[in-house]
């Protein structure tokens, strides 16, 4: 991990950054949230995560207040099954979550969620006629519930990490129409942004952490935009507009806005 943070920040493997959506979101989990998984729970992953939120604004922190150790495992791979025994969850397509995070709490409670993250695209799979559940999350909170039953955990519910600014509301709306129409208790679907990720660890002095903090803000520009302050006056002659400040590969995407006088 180290080793490979240091080809990044150094700008070695910036190809990979411009390949598959698929190959960017992989690479960007594991060097985050892989970081993550080699600190102590409160150095990053709790104060990151409690900045998930719901579509009606309610927020993962109230769940992790108590939360003692938490363990994360990568790319599980999860196969379809119909039925399954003493479940009302109907059938659902297998997947491969990017994480599960599993939280023991200080009262010996366990619980559960999973971290679907995205870089440059949606979700990757959508609702679909028929019994079975497709949409990307929806399955996944189907897998969930079964998994956390048999592992005598609560299930928190999904977490949709992008690197976008605004909670993807349409995305949630078609998973909980899919889940509904087909028999399954509404799945907590919770936003949030590779963008937080900074603001979360402000006083961070680990450097394997202050290595992908530089990474997350000086070389992916994956922070929080922040808007500057507008002209005093802005004279009806003096045509204005705004630019991005940053590109990265081959994608363009907005950060921090300047204005520039354009010439008549």
């Amino acid at each position: 991990m180290p080793t490979v943070l240091k080809a990044l920040l150094a700008g070695k493997l910036d190809g990979e950054m411009t390949r598959s959506p698929q190959t960017v979101e992989d690479l960007v989990t594991s060097v985050v949230l892989g970081a993550c998984s080699y600190l102590p729970p409160r150095a990053a992953l709790l104060p990151f995560l409690s900045e998930a939120r719901t579509d009606d604004g309610q927020r993962l922190r109230d769940h992790l207040r108590d939360v003692e150790r938490a363990t994360l495992t990568f790319w599980p791979e999860w196969q379809a099954f119909t039925h399954a025994d003493g479940t009302t969850e109907g059938d659902v397509a297998g997947g491969e979550p990017d994480a599960i995070v599993e939280f023991l709490h200080v009262d010996g409670r366990r619980s559960m969620l999973v971290v679907e993250a995205k870089v440059l695209s949606g979700k990757s799979s959508r609702p679909s006629n028929g019994p079975t559940v497709t949409d990307q999350l929806g399955k996944y909170w189907v897998h969930l519930l079964a998994l956390a039953r048999g592992a005598s955990a609560t299930p928190l519910g999904i977490v949709h990490l992008t690197s976008s600014v605004t909670l993807p509301s349409q995305e949630f709306t078609e998973t909980l129409t899919e889940l509904r129409a087909k028999g399954v208790a509404d799945a907590p679907l919770y936003w949030l942004s590779w963008r937080h990720f900074a603001e979360c660890v402000p006083g961070a002095t680990d450097p394997l952490l202050l290595d992908v903090v530089t990474l997350l803000r000086d070389r992916w520009m994956l922070v929080q935009t922040r808007m500057g302050t507008w002209p005093t006056t802005v004279s009806r002659s003096e045509p204005w507009r705004f630019t991005p400040s940053w590109r990265w590969g081959s994608y363009r995407a907005a950060a921090d806005w300047t204005f520039e006088e354009e010439s008549p």
